[in-house]
């Protein structure tokens, strides 16, 4: 696999870390009330995660000598500003899901390149524990 090859799956990668929904809704300020604290501190953990895993792509990039380049936030996102995280915990999930299957693949695909096949390997590692948390959240009774 070449270098461009490499870093252009990185930067797939970095979008959908950095331009995740939970990304998207620490500017979208979903409406929470009494009852959302533990909704709201998984979503702050997997923004928190994400976050911190978009510098190590960012740097794996710089590496290469390439640009990272995390594209913009998909324009369905809009339709999201200021709802409730109780509705938005099924979007989160779907769009967790979507993710996770992206990273799947994007992991795949990078099979000559060892430093960054492990990077996305914990990328999708950290994918799939936000989604159990995810999960967990969308199986308990609502108040």
């Amino acid at each position: 696999m070449s270098r461009n090859n490499t870093v252009d799956i990185l930067n797939q990668v970095l979008t959908l870390q950095y331009r995740s929904l939970p990304m998207y809704l620490v500017y979208g300020a979903p409406w929470t009330h009494h009852g959302d604290e533990q909704a709201s501190a998984v979503l702050k953990n997997i923004v928190a995660d994400q976050e911190r895993i978009s510098r190590r792509i960012a740097e794996e990039i710089y590496d290469r000598n390439a640009i990272p380049n995390p594209d913009d936030f998909p324009l369905e996102y809009a339709e999201l500003n200021f709802l409730s995280l109780e509705y938005l915990l099924g979007e989160l999930l779907a769009d967790h899901t979507h993710n996770v299957a992206q990273l799947e693949l994007l992991t795949t695909a990078l099979t000559e390149d060892a430093p960054a096949k492990a990077l996305v390997e914990e990328v999708l590692g950290s994918a799939r524990a936000h989604l159990d948390a995810l999960q967990g959240l969308a199986k308990q009774p609502t108040a």
